[in-house]
């Protein structure tokens, strides 16, 4: 089984979103400070415990690659991954999804400068985005080189299924080849987000279901 070897806190300073306004003005800060729990001993050996504490695997962390919109990567008016919605799956039922946006953090990438689907109330609750020529484009949030903080509306356990809704227009596969990583968390005992070291798998893009294993 996939043992998580650490996990970095996250502290969100000075949220000041605006209802259905997300630009670069009103965009959460969040800072991150290496704060490792669980590591490898002297012999190699997993050394794995919790931090003392019960977790709430609520949190899922989204984020966008850098060449998405670094170099003049820029498709019009949906830079970056575009996320539809996040679900979870238990024993095969839908069992939650997105329920609240707890932050928008500027990521090391460079911003595209035109982004009109920049609401991320867009990836809460179930899927219902679409993006091709017959039903247009709407629905979902571009992450526009940035990291996206989710608070899911159920916990996730080992065995879940998380599936990640990021649009994919089969019109125009060459430019919507945009990849993300996932990352899941909870909040530590101090109220700050804590996330794991270890990406839930590597680089993805389009939807993809995501098997959880490894949470203590």
């Amino acid at each position: 089984m996939k043992k998580f070897l650490s996990i970095f806190s996250v502290l969100i300073l000075g949220l000041a979103f605006a209802a259905c306004d997300f630009g670069s003005d009103d965009e959460g800060d969040a800072t991150v400070d290496d704060d490792t729990y669980v590591d490898e001993d002297e012999t190699g050996e997993d050394d794995t415990t919790d931090p003392g504490y019960e977790e709430d695997w609520e949190l899922v962390m989204i984020i966008d690659a850098e060449e998405n919109t670094s170099g003049g990567e820029c498709n019009a008016g949906n830079p970056g991954a575009d996320i539809d919605a996040i679900e979870i799956y238990r024993d095969g039922d839908l069992f939650g999804w997105v329920s609240s946006v707890e932050a928008i953090e500027q990521n090391f990438a460079t911003p595209c400068d035109d982004n009109d689907k920049d609401d991320p109330e867009e990836m809460l609750g179930q899927s219902d985005g679409t993006a091709n020529a017959d039903d247009g484009f709407a629905g979902y949030f571009s992450l526009n080189g940035r990291i996206a903080y989710l608070l899911m509306s159920e916990i996730m356990e080992n065995d879940d299924e998380l599936v990640i809704y990021e649009m994919f227009n089969a019109d125009n596969t060459e430019a919507t080849i945009e990849d993300y990583q996932v990352y899941l968390g909870f909040y530590n005992e101090d109220g700050d987000m804590a996330f794991t070291d270890d990406a839930v798998s590597d680089w993805n893009t389009g939807v993809v279901t995501l098997t959880i294993d490894g949470l203590w």
